[in-house]
């Protein structure tokens, strides 16, 4: 059993907090390249996980085989938080299909070696080969705020046929989607 002394002293002060991080900043570093929402975000993830690394410092015990492990949790949990606020700046349709993906990537262990500036670029692409008509459709219902029943106004068409069309697109995005991301994990 450990005195608390002993229990004290395995308690990392900030300024061992520092030393560790800046001895691993070649790992923090690799791992916010890893999951950065757009590359010129690596140094924001990485100082906040500085930040926050050293901040909460006095209240983890110092277990050198964990410190890795929790570097890397650190860093994963700031790049969500950026991966977070960038997405909420994009216009809805591109933000919906990008959180898809990302939760596709995530659930497949697809290594995400590339940074999410080519994941919107599946996006754009994806929305480019859509027909004029379809993409007309995408960008009235998620970029203009339409509902439905405006798209059923501006289309002629009947409720029930602008309702497949949607599901129709959705479908074709999703193919899309899907195929250029296994194209692109077949390059990693």
């Amino acid at each position: 059993m450990m005195s608390s002394d002993q229990e004290k002293n395995r308690h990392i002060t900030k300024e061992k907090a520092m030393e560790i991080f800046l001895n691993n900043i070649g790992f923090v570093r690799s791992v916010a390249c890893r999951n950065a929402p757009v590359h010129h975000l690596v140094d924001d993830i990485v100082h906040d996980a500085f930040v926050h690394f050293t901040e909460n410092a006095p209240n983890w015990i110092y277990d050198e085989s964990k410190i890795l492990g929790l570097l890397k949790s650190i860093t994963m949990n700031m790049a969500g938080r950026q991966w977070n606020d960038y997405v909420r700046n994009l216009p809805s349709t591109l933000a919906k299909l990008a959180d898809h993906i990302q939760k596709k990537v995530q659930a497949n262990s697809v290594p995400v070696h590339s940074s999410s500036e080519e994941t919107l670029h599946i996006l754009e692409a994806c929305l480019a080969r859509l027909d004029p008509e379809s993409r007309e459709l995408i960008e009235l219902y998620y970029f203009n705020g339409n509902e439905y029943s405006d798209l059923v106004e501006k289309t002629g068409k009947t409720p029930a046929a602008v309702y497949m069309q949607m599901s129709r697109i959705r479908g074709i995005l999703h193919e899309c989607i899907e195929r250029m991301m296994d194209q692109e994990a077949r390059n990693v």
